[in-house]
């Protein structure tokens, strides 16, 4: 009877708790969900920002990374334009610690366009932080596709190659 029924839908509703509470589903850093190609739609901060090489920056300096940001951020366009901002994350959920690279790219234009570049930060995934979160290490921010570098023609090329 409805008794049966009662208690078939507790057990239900248990079972989702405990999913909810193992985080199961929701878990992106170790089920692959967050593996592909981001690019960001929204920021409440400058696009730069999205960089892991910013967010280290901001935690290495919390005193005074903000007023620095300000100095670039308040270039204004057409002399800086920022955008799009993209990440390619690539996990191997299987292995533990999760591993894997991500690569933040963020296309950088100045003088109206005249100098462009995508400032490329290169990281390796150390680890899951939590359910939905990566422990990384930036292993290198450069500029890649400089125009600029292009122009300099093989010494552009020695420049780029050479930079970590």
């Amino acid at each position: 009877g409805s008794g049966y029924s009662a208690k078939i839908q507790r057990k239900i509703r248990d079972l989702e708790q405990l999913g909810e509470d193992a985080g199961f589903g929701q878990a992106s850093s170790l089920s692959g969900l967050l593996s592909g190609e981001w690019e960001l739609i929204y920021a409440s901060d400058d696009i730069t920002r999205s960089s892991p090489f910013f967010w280290a920056f901001r935690r290495a300096f919390p005193d005074t990374s903000d007023q620095i940001f300000g100095i670039t951020d308040a270039i204004p366009a057409p002399l800086k334009e920022v955008g799009p901002a993209t990440q390619t994350i690539d996990i191997d959920s299987t292995a533990r610690p999760v591993t894997g690279t991500f690569v933040s790219r963020v296309k950088v234009a100045t003088l109206g366009g005249a100098a462009t570049s995508m400032m490329t930060t290169r990281c390796t995934v150390l680890a899951a932080d939590g359910l939905d979160g990566l422990r990384l290490r930036v292993d290198s921010t450069k500029p890649e596709d400089s125009t600029v570098l292009k122009k300099l023609g093989p010494l552009g090329e020695l420049v780029n190659s050479s930079s970590p």
